[in-house]
C-alpha cells in the first residue's frame, strides 16, 4: 500500500464540561489518529459544524460532551452528518462518542432505512482502530469499489 495524503476535518463539542475543552480534544484527537492511520498523512482542520468541504477523506465528530436538553443541535448534525456520509462513500465518518453513536447516529441511519460502511463509532478499542486502518487500505480510491455494509452493527434504539 502507498501512503497518501488524506484531509482530516475534526469536529468536537464546543462545550467541554465534563472532560477536556476543545481544544485539547482536538489536539488528542490528532495524535490518535496520525498514529492509527500511519503510515499516510494527515493534514487536519478544525470546523465548528457539519458538513466538512468537498475533498475530505476523514471527518471525525465529538460530540460526546453535549449535555443534556441539547438534542436539536444533536439530531440535526446527525442528519448532515448521514447524508454527507451517504454522499460521500469515500470518505471515512468517525463518531468518537458511542452516546452519540449509538443514541443519534444509528437512529438517524435507521430512520433513513441505511446501512453505510463508511460511518463508524470509535469507541478506543483495537477493533475501532483496526477498522480505521482497513477503510483507507481498501478504499476505492486505492483499490476495488466497496459494498454497502456496515462495519458497526447500530445497536436497537429505545429498548425492548
Amino acid at each position: 500500500m502507498k501512503p497518501r495524503k488524506l484531509k482530516a476535518v475534526i469536529v468536537v463539542d464546543l462545550m467541554g464540561v465534563f472532560g477536556p475543552g476543545p481544544e485539547e480534544g482536538v489536539k488528542a484527537h490528532k495524535k490518535s489518529f496520525t498514529r492509527v492511520l500511519a503510515p499516510h498523512t494527515v493534514k487536519f482542520t478544525r470546523m465548528y459544524y457539519p458538513p466538512p468541504p468537498e475533498g475530505t477523506d476523514l471527518f471525525i465528530c465529538d460530540y460526546g460532551e453535549m449535555l443534556p436538553g441539547c438534542t436539536d443541535l444533536l439530531e440535526s448534525n446527525a442528519r448532515e452528518i448521514c447524508r454527507w456520509a451517504q454522499d460521500h462513500p469515500s470518505s471515512l465518518v468517525v463518531i468518537a462518542s458511542s452516546f452519540t453513536y449509538e443514541q443519534q447516529i444509528a437512529y438517524e441511519l435507521a430512520q433513513r432505512g441505511l446501512a453505510l460502511d463508511n460511518i463508524i463509532c470509535d469507541d478506543g478499542s483495537q477493533e475501532a482502530e483496526d477498522r480505521i486502518r482497513a477503510f483507507f487500505e481498501l478504499s476505492p480510491l486505492v483499490a476495488k469499489p466497496r459494498t454497502a455494509s456496515c462495519l458497526i452493527t447500530p445497536k436497537k434504539i429505545g429498548g425492548g
